[in-house]
């Protein structure tokens, strides 16, 4: 079945969002309690997909600014995985939704868990992303940009590393760094059978 949220996530439910650590987590995550987290349709717990772009030109990095319950904040092009599309899919069609760019993965980045925990709003949904390593082919600068997007712009690895304070979650520079390290993973890693891709049968 599907996972039924109680409480939305501030981020709104089309786009990854796990905002940086705080103090008193665990402290949150007590008080929160199982009848006040995730109710679920099904019988065991899963993390929500999402993917993430990481499109590099000339050394910068595309980057967007977006509003958030807790201000304005960064992210790398990110967002959930959709019914009937593949993970490389997910990345190329959020990237064009968040920046007006169409990209071509060419690599694996990495796997990242983090979760995010709202005690006021009775949420705590764990995110599970995948980072693509993305080439840039053209821009569509007249395309409306998703509702929140500020804007997208180019940072150096630097630029974006000295802003942590304003990082939509912890993944972001995490994958930063792990771009800079030079990982890059094939894609034939992932292997997606046709089944799960493409039209959902009718009930």
């Amino acid at each position: 079945g599907t996972p039924i949220l109680i409480g939305d996530s501030p981020g709104g439910e089309d786009r990854e969002h796990t905002p940086p650590d705080a103090p008193g987590r665990a402290a949150g995550l007590a008080a929160l309690g199982n009848d006040r987290r995730i109710k679920y349709g099904m019988a065991y717990w899963k993390p929500n997909a999402t993917v993430a772009a990481v499109i590099e030109r000339d050394g910068r990095l595309l980057m967007i600014e977006e509003h958030t319950s807790e201000g304005l904040r960064l992210n790398q092009p990110a967002g959930h995985l959709d019914p009937g599309e593949s993970l490389q899919q997910a990345a190329v069609r959020e990237a064009l939704e968040e920046t007006g760019w169409h990209v071509e993965p060419t690599a694996l980045l990495g796997l990242y868990m983090a979760r995010y925990v709202s005690v006021k709003d009775g949420v705590d949904v764990t995110y599970l992303r995948h980072a693509f390593v993305c080439r840039p082919l053209s821009h569509d600068a007249a395309r409306p940009l998703d509702t929140g997007i500020v804007r997208a712009f180019w940072m150096t690895p630097d630029e974006i590393l000295a802003e942590r304070a304003r990082h939509r979650s912890p993944t972001v520079e995490r994958t930063v760094l792990d771009w800079l390290s030079g990982r890059r993973v094939p894609l034939d890693l992932i292997w997606t059978h046709p089944d799960a891709v493409g039209p959902r049968p009718a009930a």
